[in-house]
């Protein structure tokens, strides 16, 4: 069964919900120091996105 979204491109769900599944497999094996590394690398990418947009 698959589902498809209501509010988004179906490659960016895709995405979405393999990078989700990431991060529960993360918490769940108790990788926490993998995970907090990752979620660390994509506060540095939106932060970065955000002085972009603010540039522009």
């Amino acid at each position: 069964m698959t589902s498809s979204p209501k509010n988004a491109e179906l490659m960016d769900y895709r995405y979405a919900t393999g990078f989700e599944a990431l991060f529960g497999y993360l918490y769940l094996s108790n990788n926490l120091d993998r995970l907090m590394k990752l979620f660390d690398k994509v506060v540095e990418k939106l932060n970065e996105k955000d002085e972009n947009n603010e540039n522009n």
